[in-house]
């Protein structure tokens, strides 16, 4: 199975993420450039970055291709 984490560099989507690897299942992320990603974080996870309440419909699509499944694992942003 293949599943995309939106906020998948944020709390709650790198737990998702570390269940659904451990489960097997390859996982991609989408998530906005605010975290710098070090040896945390999985090698094998693809990250694509973006602000999902900004980019277009057919961004989103494009992203959203190919997968089985998706975690929405947005928070609020605190700081604003």
């Amino acid at each position: 199975m293949k599943i995309i984490i939106v906020g998948g560099t944020g709390l709650l989507g790198y737990h998702s993420l570390l269940v659904a690897l451990n489960r097997g299942y390859r996982v991609d992320s989408l998530a906005v450039d605010d975290i710098e990603l070090g040896n945390w974080y999985p090698g094998e996870v693809n990250v694509r970055y973006g602000d999902i309440f900004e980019l277009s419909e057919d961004k989103l699509r494009e992203y959203f291709t190919g997968y089985d499944a998706m975690i929405y694992a947005v928070g609020p942003d605190d700081r604003i």
